[in-house]
């Protein structure tokens, strides 16, 4: 498995935000959401959210699947132990790499669950 090269983790800023690499440039990047989004978010999908993260990007470079995975798995052990939920909306780069039901399931094995077409939430 690859490993991650560069972490950022910046909890206290405002917005808080969270920036991954590995060694062949893959990266995660999520950005707290402000209060009135997690309201309006809460609303839309009768949900009860509290400090939440929008996933900006995870793009995997060179390993594809092996990257991604390895990002993910740092991802879900954050929002864990610092007990974020996760909002994602889904926008594959590359159709020819993976499609838009390949990484909602991706997305969905690691615990996310489909709120509408493209949006997948992890609580």
């Amino acid at each position: 498995m690859p490993k991650i090269k560069y972490q950022s983790i910046l909890l206290h800023n405002n917005p808080a935000t969270i920036c991954l690499s590995t060694e062949n440039a893959s990266m995660a990047e999520l950005t707290e959401l402000p209060a009135n989004f997690i309201t309006d978010i809460n609303r839309e999908y009768s949900l009860e959210l509290k400090r939440s993260f929008y996933f900006n990007r995870l793009k995997a470079t060179k390993y594809r699947v092996k990257e991604g995975t390895t990002l993910m798995v740092e991802v879900i052990k954050l929002a864990l132990e610092y007990k974020f939920s996760i909002i994602c909306d889904i926008n594959p780069y590359d159709e020819s790499v993976i499609n838009l039901q390949g990484l909602i399931s991706f997305y969905c094995s690691f615990g996310f669950k489909k709120v509408n077409k493209a949006t997948v939430i992890f609580i």
